[in-house]
């Protein structure tokens, strides 16, 4: 039985995301995705790579922008059955898998994909190496892993503590040391990282700033997610220190 760890969701956490999916969208020139779509792409597209999982996939845009950039067979496992249900709808040449990536029971033993990827999932582990660790089992000889995570260390926890204590307390607060580290001692040797770092500029989407306007309002609500997009629109282009950068990626290269 693989191991656990200490979970800080829960799938009803999950299911309040909802589940519609518009399928036209592409996310490789999103203000919240531009600039990972560059770095992975600098780092898969010299690479002859088959196969892509993502781990908690919903909505799909990613794993379909790499799908359709990089050319590779899209594998999607998402938790939530209503949202696997919207994947398997929004994106039918993607092969979808509804469970928990690490039951034995979602997947075949042994499996691995080329590309193993995740956005913001395994921040919701009290122990990263748990999550980390399942996806280096998932990773085939000389493929990539990618993770990304939300910096919660600093000013953007700072703001969800503030606006929204329950949801802060479903994240741990690592910082970009902090996942290089537990990658290293998840991984072992034979593992090269090939970039671990923060990334874009100064966003707020993912510390619970969205959700409080979301409950304001009509009038406030309507100028605050206005005001937000605007914000994403234009300051995110900009450079900024790393500590007011929003996300951390990695990317990890298996011989």
């Amino acid at each position: 039985m693989l191991k656990e760890g200490n979970r800080l969701t829960t799938l009803s956490h999950w299911a309040r995301r909802g589940d519609q999916i518009a399928s036209c969208v592409d996310v490789g020139g999103s203000c919240w995705f531009r600039q990972q779509a560059a770095l992975l792409q600098q780092a898969l597209s010299d690479r002859r790579y088959g196969s892509v999982v993502e781990i908690g996939a919903y909505p799909g845009y990613a794993l379909h922008w790499l799908c359709r950039t990089i050319g590779l067979r899209g594998t999607a496992i998402e938790y939530v059955p209503s949202q696997a249900r919207s994947l398997a709808r929004a994106f039918p040449s993607v092969e979808v898998l509804e469970g928990d990536f690490l039951s034995p029971a979602t997947f075949a033993s042994g499996r691995t994909w080329d590309v193993v990827f995740s956005l913001g999932l395994v921040e919701h582990w009290s122990d990263l190496h748990v999550p980390l660790a399942r996806h280096v089992e998932m990773t085939a000889p000389g493929g990539t892993c990618i993770v990304g995570i939300p910096l919660h260390d600093g000013l953007y926890g700072r703001i969800m503590r503030a606006l929204d204590p329950a949801l802060h307390a479903q994240h741990g607060c690592y910082s970009v040391a902090a996942l290089r580290v537990a990658f290293v001692e998840a991984a072992g040797s034979g593992w090269k990282i090939e970039t671990c770092r923060a990334i874009e500029g100064m966003g707020f989407w993912n510390c619970g700033l969205g959700e409080w306007v979301g409950r304001r309002g009509p009038t406030a609500r309507a100028f605050g997610h206005k005001a937000l997009g605007a914000w994403h629109r234009t300051v995110t282009r900009l450079p900024v220190p790393s500590a007011l950068r929003p996300n951390a990626i990695l990317v990890a290269r298996r011989a």
